[in-house]
């Protein structure tokens, strides 16, 4: 490994960033993988390392790999959510949906949600639409999860409540570990809940659905952001970017930076789009989802007060 590093010069290096290419990584990918390596020869080069190389490989030369062109994130709209959540066939299927759509959870962090997480709306005024929700996020240096806030509408906070009075749920094949809560979700059997499964239902969902374009759990969560920044209620444009970083958990605002390459142009028309024009508010198109991909199954019990008119 030694001989290695001293023999690293950059045809080795080009030649795994083909390898890379070849592989079909993205642009953006490869340049990480290029920013990573970039940094290692210039401390190679450093009285830290020892000076294993004399000068640093990358002394006359910028990168080296294409600059990756950054679009515009690709997102469903809540008609699209409506559209995938009509192509599952199970309510837990399009709950964990209509959950991504409406907090911005990542799908890793699905698994994370317990039912003691679930915000009780009877500890809040019954004017409030929207309720504060802790995330475990990702990972520490000591193995412990970030937590982060985000919110929860009521009508999806209705549409948890249901689930977790639903026999499906009650009656789950889970053995209760007594160190940890009880997850707020399981899969069609009962089970552990996983990313797999979790990616495969929406993309079978898709094809049922006719949906056309390729869908995944992180489409999703581009459509919170696109639904904060487009939504009636939502303030300045640097006030919702602020207001993401947190809500999608990013250490940085440059991460969150990438929702200005969408033109106000656009958002402006995703406004006047919808059926309704005055109904653009999240709260609204939560109680749209909700409405149109929520099947009452013989088994729930009566809820006496939801909060939220469905038919």
């Amino acid at each position: 490994m030694d001989q290695a590093i001293v023999g690293l010069n950059l045809t080795i290096i080009d030649d795994f960033y083909k390898h890379l290419i070849n592989k079909g990584l993205a642009a953006s990918t490869v340049r990480g993988y290029e920013s990573l390596i970039k940094s290692f020869t210039n401390w190679l080069a450093s009285e830290s390392s020892g000076k294993v190389h004399k000068k640093s490989l990358y002394c006359n030369s910028g990168f080296r790999t294409s600059n990756p062109s950054k679009g515009i994130p690709r997102y469903l709209l809540p008609n699209e959510v409506i559209q995938l959540s009509k192509g599952m066939r199970w309510e837990i299927q399009r709950l964990i949906t209509h959950f991504i759509f409406d907090t911005g959870v990542r799908v890793s962090e699905v698994l994370r949600v317990t039912q003691d997480d679930i915000p009780n709306m009877e500890n809040y005024p019954e004017t409030d639409d929207y309720f504060p929700l802790r995330i475990k996020g990702s990972k520490g240096r000591n193995g412990a999860y970030k937590m982060r806030d985000t919110i929860i509408s009521r009508p999806l906070l209705v549409r948890l409540n249901r689930y977790f009075n639903s026999k499906s749920y009650m009656f789950a094949n889970y053995v209760p570990n007594p160190k940890q809560a009880r997850p707020a979700f399981f899969n069609v059997y009962g089970e552990e809940l996983t990313i797999k499964a979790i990616q495969k239902f929406m993309d079978d969902a898709a094809h049922r659905a006719g949906l056309g374009k390729k869908v995944s759990p992180h489409r999703l969560r581009h459509g919170t952001a696109i639904s904060i920044l487009k939504a009636k209620e939502s303030g300045s444009f640097l006030d919702n970017l602020l207001y993401l970083q947190k809500m999608l958990g990013h250490a940085s605002i440059k991460t969150t930076e990438i929702y200005t390459q969408i033109p106000v142009a656009l958002l402006q028309k995703l406004r006047e789009a919808s059926n309704n024009p005055l109904m653009i508010k999240r709260i609204e198109e939560s109680e749209k989802i909700f409405k149109e991909t929520y099947i009452r199954a013989r088994e729930l019990p009566p809820i006496k007060k939801i909060g939220v008119k469905v038919e």
